[in-house]
């Protein structure tokens, strides 16, 4: 019995029964969910299916969808009624925590795994209900979680610590949920593809797992893009969603796609993006003197905030500010019918090349650089690449969960690293500790209300 108890304690050390705390009233929050639109769908699919749900899914891929661990998942949850789905969510939200932790926070202690649950209870409600709590979460929330886990093995073999077969097998079964779903088997692919040269030619090992996992996300993008229904869906798609899309030519489908996504990261009020560009001109502030890096940091915080919460405020000072902030037309922002497209653009821009001179100088050597910049250009490019389906603005916020968190990801990262250096560093986890208990006290009760009303 005392093996067990110790057994037990090395599981569920300080750090897990925080984020085991925060996942389960997460998901006793989610289990009182409605649903609604297209988990209606997915539901009427399964009632009365005499055959599994798993061959239901796989019967699916030569005319649906080439999700079939996604929707084999979906349609198991589903049958067993909305508590199945507020276990499920849990159990992903610990999964996520703990990923997050592995990777990028080992030794983060309380006040890093506070701040881990505090940023991911600020995740935006909005991504999990999108087209239906089930059919959005399970999809998009879910699967990126186990995306996640996948990627620990390469912190593990970074450190030089062991992985036991049956963590293998775990990593393995997550990588192949998580790279089900398009958007996270680029993001998985480049991090893989990144961590086997960054691990071969500066830290001079051979990481075959590594390797092997690279292998495996090729071959799921391949089972990806040779899915039947490609042409077929693509042509559906564009008659009912975007009947002038193929007018368009690539550089318009590439505004879309990037321009969209930079005005949801900087003007859609975001409130984890505002905490983490907040943290990190705090750090540039505290490591740095030069009055140029200070300037750059305060940037992009400001103008999240000017353009987002405080919008209505802003425009009493400058009236015409909010044609920067206007919804992106149809055709993109560099297009005949875009009035100061191409100025707002730049602007937007220059505003991300601010953030991505604050994360240089904010990393501490090529590993880290590299694994920030990895997830920032994959998880936008995950995003901006949907400007080539017509189902671009059909789709809804959720195709914007991969990019959230890899940017997560790479908040928490500089957060761990930085505040190891500050000069006042007892004072500063103090205060950081009480703003993230009261964040995941807010994330509770915001989730609490929009599960009330939607």
């Amino acid at each position: 019995m005392s093996k067990f108890i110790k057994r037990l304690k090395d599981i569920f050390t300080p750090q897990r029964q925080i984020f085991l705390a925060v996942s389960v009233i997460f998901g006793l929050i989610c289990c009182n969910v409605r649903l609604f639109w297209d988990d209606e769908t997915f539901y009427a699919n399964v009632r009365g299916q005499s055959i599994s749900y798993c061959l239901k899914a796989a019967a699916d891929y030569m005319s649906v969808s080439s999700r079939i661990f996604i929707n084999s998942t979906l349609y198991t949850v589903l049958s067993r009624g909305t508590a199945a789905l507020g276990a499920y969510m849990g159990l992903c939200m610990f999964v996520m925590q703990s990923a997050l932790a592995a990777l990028f926070a080992p030794k983060g202690g309380r006040t890093g795994s506070l701040f881990i649950s505090f940023i991911c209870m600020l995740f935006p409600v909005s991504l999990l209900y999108d087209t239906g709590w089930a059919a959005t979460s399970v999809t998009y929330f879910c699967t990126v979680s186990w995306g996640m886990a996948s990627l620990v093995p390469v912190r593990k073999i970074y450190d030089g610590r062991k992985i036991g077969v049956l963590e293998y097998i775990f990593y393995t079964l997550a990588l192949v949920m998580g790279s089900n779903l398009e958007q996270m088997m680029v993001v998985l692919l480049a991090c893989f593809l990144c961590a086997s040269v960054m691990l071969t030619a500066f830290k001079k090992m051979r990481p075959v797992f590594v390797y092997i996992e690279t292998l495996l996300t090729a071959a799921s993008g391949i089972f990806i893009f040779t899915w039947p229904g490609n042409a077929y869906r693509l042509e559906a798609e564009t008659a009912h969603w975007f009947p002038t899309f193929g007018m368009l030519s690539v550089l318009d489908k590439a505004d879309m796609g990037i321009s969209t996504t930079l005005r949801w990261l900087l003007f859609e009020s975001n409130l984890f993006i505002i905490v983490i560009l907040g943290f990190m001109a705090y750090f540039i502030f505290q490591r740095y003197d030069s009055l140029l890096f200070r300037t750059v940091s305060v940037i992009p915080p400001a103008v999240t905030l000017l353009m987002g919460p405080f919008l209505e405020e802003t425009k009493k000072i400058f009236p015409y500010i909010e044609h920067l902030q206007s919804e992106i037309p149809g055709e993109g922002l560099i297009s005949a019918g875009s009035e100061n497209g191409a100025s707002r653009l730049v602007i937007m821009l220059m505003v991300m090349v601010c953030i991505g001179g604050e994360i240089i100088l904010l990393c501490d050597d090529i590993f880290q650089t590299a694994a920030c910049l990895t997830l920032a250009v994959t998880g936008a490019a995950s995003r901006a690449a949907l400007g080539f389906s017509p189902t671009i603005y059909a789709s809804g916020v959720r195709t914007f969960t991969v990019l959230t968190v890899c940017i997560m990801g790479i908040g928490i990262m500089l957060f761990e690293s930085n505040r190891m250096k500050l000069r006042e560093r007892e004072k500063f986890e103090n205060v950081s500790r009480v703003i993230s208990l009261c964040g995941i006290i807010f994330g509770f009760v915001n989730l609490f209300f929009t599960v009330k009303m939607r």
